[in-house]
């Protein structure tokens, strides 16, 4: 039976922050893809965006990106340009296809780029459709989570997506990877579907999510939490989880 790993780095939330960036590096460099999931800027110009990937020095054939609720017009169009953005879209990168959702909905904080709920659910459907209903290992990356999953705020409030829950419950992606609640890091199961939320970079997290495969059915995935350490310039594993995909909750 044909069996295949795979690597994904998943960063959010750097707001302009590169100070932990040589430190994500190592894990940047092994993985098979890496996945950003906005924020890269807060209220970014097209100066503050270049900055940011200019210190990632990404790799364009492995690397998918969408923008955050703190991305500006400018971030968002340059993303678009230097081909990372799958925000409304769907790619095909390396065996794995990715659709992807930038923004987030509306917060009380009136950032750059939030929509309403109606105009998420559509950004998701058409980027799903791009691919044929056949293709496997389906991941959706989105700045904003799921409601109900890894987007409980200090305050313990629910603030996720109801358009993103709704979508996940219907389509069941292998895996949703997140960002946007900085204070929800973690990983849980929405259905089979496994929800990464990576926490703030600017904070210096970050995860690793190994996906094994047979033939195209997920055994396991294993998500890695990690927090950079400014001083010692390294990696300490924070949190671990181990999720079979095939069990629903």
């Amino acid at each position: 039976m044909t069996s295949e790993t795979m690597n994904i780095m998943l960063l959010s939330d750097l707001h302009d922050r590169t100070e932990c960036v040589p430190i994500f590096r190592s894990l940047m460099i092994t993985a098979d893809i890496v996945v950003l999931a906005g924020d890269l800027t807060t209220r970014g110009q097209e100066t503050h965006i270049r900055k940011v990937l200019e210190a990632l020095q990404l790799d364009p054939t492995k690397t998918v990106s969408v923008h955050g609720n703190m991305d500006g017009p400018e971030a968002i169009s340059f993303l678009e340009r230097e081909g990372l953005s799958i925000h409304g879209h769907s790619k095909l990168l390396k065996t794995l296809a990715f659709t992807g959702l930038g923004g987030s909905n509306k917060t009380p904080l009136h950032t750059p780029t939030e929509y309403e709920e109606t105009e998420l659910e559509q950004y998701l459907e058409t980027g799903w459709c791009e691919l044929d209903s056949s293709t496997f290992r389906r991941i959706l990356v989105s700045h904003v989570p799921p409601h109900g999953t890894c987007d409980r705020t200090f305050f313990r409030r629910h603030v996720g997506s109801t358009a993103v829950r709704d979508f996940i419950e219907h389509h069941q992606p292998i895996l949703c990877l997140c960002g946007h609640i900085h204070e929800a890091r973690g990983a849980e199961l929405l259905g089979t579907t496994v929800v990464v939320n990576a926490g703030s970079a600017a904070a210096g997290n970050c995860a690793l999510i190994r996906l094994d495969f047979e033939r195209d059915r997920p055994i396991e995935i294993a998500v890695s939490l990690y927090q950079a350490d400014l001083k010692k310039k390294e990696l300490h594993t924070l949190e671990q989880y181990s999720f079979n995909p095939m069990i629903r909750r």
